[in-house]
């Protein structure tokens, strides 16, 4: 008995290093009828948001976190996922040093034999860097397309069967067509000769 009990400490004690290393925060939410009561939460959540558990085991914590501008998308998407069976939402929480990361928040709703939702399990992972990237992407192609749109040269793009996929509003006026005439469209057929297109 005293062998199974330093084994199981030892199990532990590996598991609890795994999680203070991993990048995923895992977390338990008791459901009582219209309450959340948070049961658990992995000591992870100080490394990444700069609250120790103590002070995150409360609901009200967790809503208060939220960014404004996506608390009601994500109650609504609590809300469904207790309805259901989870959800797994991205938004906005405050880290202590008053910041804000993205989060993806994937859960999974446990029910007991009546089929009463009893336990939320789930994990958080700090996509911050992946929205930083996303965002620095976006930005590029703003860029570039607003660079093409007034360039004074004929900008297309053109998909494996020669149709267009973008062009820009040189060639328009060039032409004189519209744009929803030209996407989509084989180039060949619609700007060059037919004699040029037979010699190609």
């Amino acid at each position: 008995l005293k062998r199974a009990e330093e084994e199981l400490c030892r199990t532990h004690e590996r598991l609890r290093q795994l999680l203070a290393h991993s990048p995923a925060v895992i977390y338990t939410v008791r459901i009582e009828g219209q309450n959340l009561i948070p049961v658990l939460v992995s000591d992870n959540i100080e490394r990444r948001l700069g609250f120790n558990v103590a002070e995150t085991m409360s609901f009200d914590w967790w809503l208060k976190s939220l960014h404004p501008e996506d608390r009601d998308r994500i109650l609504i998407a609590l809300a469904k996922g207790m309805a259901e069976d989870g959800y797994s939402v991205e938004y906005r929480i405050r880290h202590k040093n008053g910041t804000y990361h993205w989060i993806e928040d994937s859960n999974r709703v446990a029910r007991d034999e009546s089929g009463q939702a009893t336990e939320i399990v789930g994990v958080w992972i700090d996509i911050s860097e992946r929205k930083r990237a996303e965002q620095t992407l976006r930005e590029s192609e703003r860029r570039f397309s607003d660079m093409l749109r007034n360039l004074e040269l004929v900008s297309m793009m053109l998909d494996r069967g020669a149709r267009i996929t973008y062009c820009n509003d040189f060639l328009l006026r060039l032409t004189g067509w519209q744009r929803e005439e030209v996407m989509g469209r084989d180039w060949f057929e619609l700007f060059l000769p037919p004699e040029t297109v037979e010699e190609l």
